[in-house]
């Protein structure tokens, strides 16, 4: 995590889930999955 005056960055080092590679989806129809449901609520 790197916090600026104007923002913050959050970067996970994980990969795509069901551990497949970007290059295995279409990019307009990646599903969205939340890692973490507590972090993304907030």
């Amino acid at each position: 995590m790197d916090m600026y005056d104007d923002r913050l960055e959050i970067t996970s080092p994980g990969g795509m889930p069901g551990n497949r590679k970007i290059e295995d989806f279409d990019i307009r129809s990646i599903p969205s999955i939340r890692r973490n449901p507590l972090l993304a609520d907030m």
